[in-house]
């Protein structure tokens, strides 16, 4: 990811919007917590050595930035990302982020069972979670059409 890590886009870019380019932009996109990083399709030691840490064999990485894949703005995501972490207090998890091409969101890193990761995906309205195996490549999972929502709801 270019420039500055610590810096946050408020836009998703334009490579992002529709279906097809939002695949190539989650496939693009570096997924950091902590030190570890990983892309999807890609092994990751890192992130297997922080599973094995937490004595898990399997993660996920989930934001609650930017619902139904609609830029919110700074102050709502920040908002709904403190509610995500407050809710996942009790899960093996560590802060990070995702982004690529100059852009980025705050992300965290969860030990949790995929089911209650994309239960929570769902309520705070995401189009898709990243899934951590030890051992193998990084695996988005995606609802079709889910952050397609029409204007107006």
């Amino acid at each position: 990811m270019s420039g500055d890590p610590g810096r946050l886009v408020r836009r998703i870019p334009k490579a992002a919007r529709g279906l097809k380019a939002q695949h190539r932009a989650w496939a693009a996109t570096i997924y950091r917590a902590g030190a570890a990083e990983g892309r999807i399709g890609r092994r990751s030691p890192a992130l297997d050595a922080v599973l094995r840490d937490w004595g898990l064999w399997r993660g996920s990485f989930l934001t609650a930035w930017n619902p139904w894949g609609r830029p919110a703005g700074p102050a709502r995501n920040a908002r709904l990302q403190a509610r995500l972490e407050g809710e996942t207090r009790n899960l093996p998890r560590l802060a990070g982020d995702c982004g690529a091409e100059g852009w980025s969101e705050r992300t965290l890193f969860l030990g949790a069972h995929p089911a209650r990761v994309a239960a929570l995906a769902r309520k705070y309205r995401q189009a898709a979670v990243v899934h951590v195996l030890r051992g193998r490549p990084l695996r988005l999972a995606t609802w079709p059409g889910f952050h397609l929502a029409r204007r107006g709801r």
